[in-house]
């Protein structure tokens, strides 16, 4: 079990990196009985993701509503309300490193039935950009690759990953 905690509605906890590359990940995750979509395969295969090791991440996070409030939850206005309180685009390797700290019950309880980190976007064949998304499915565990303008669609139980700039 990871340690979370919530903190004026936000969820917070910190990840540690392991090293493993994006191949590498794949064949982790799905030792767990972790389902990869074919996109995310892609982006862990891509040259946008990059490793590292023991380096401590601290992670938030949010709803759509507590990062834009009623303004439409874009993309742009997602990155552009995160960036004025101060929160970063967090590493792709954090989808991974989340999605192998926490259960499905754990990110449940947190509030969420999924969350999107929301990295640099990588721009699939069509140039939408695209985010790894973890899924809460029943009994099944996901790591997805969303693409979308806009978040609404995916409920209001999903959850917005930053990293936190100290």
């Amino acid at each position: 079990m990871h340690p979370w905690e919530e903190k004026r509605g936000a969820i917070h906890f910190s990840l540690m990196s392991n090293g493993l590359s994006g191949p590498k990940w794949i064949k982790h995750l799905q030792a767990k009985n972790i389902i990869i979509s074919e996109n995310a395969h892609e982006i862990l295969y891509s040259p946008y993701f990059e490793s590292t090791h023991n380096i401590p991440t601290d992670i938030i996070v949010l709803t759509g509503s507590q990062i834009c409030g009623e303004k439409y939850l874009s993309t742009e206005n997602i990155f552009t309300a995160a960036s004025n309180r101060g929160l970063k685009k967090p590493k792709l390797e954090s989808a991974c490193l989340i999605r192998e700290a926490f259960t499905n019950n754990e990110i449940r309880n947190m509030g969420f039935s999924s969350i999107v980190v929301m990295h640099e976007p990588i721009e699939d064949e069509e140039e939408d950009p695209m985010f790894l998304l973890l899924r809460c499915e029943r009994n099944n565990a996901y790591l997805n690759a969303c693409c979308n303008s806009n978040w609404k669609i995916l409920g209001n139980r999903t959850g917005f990953a930053f990293q936190i700039f100290e």
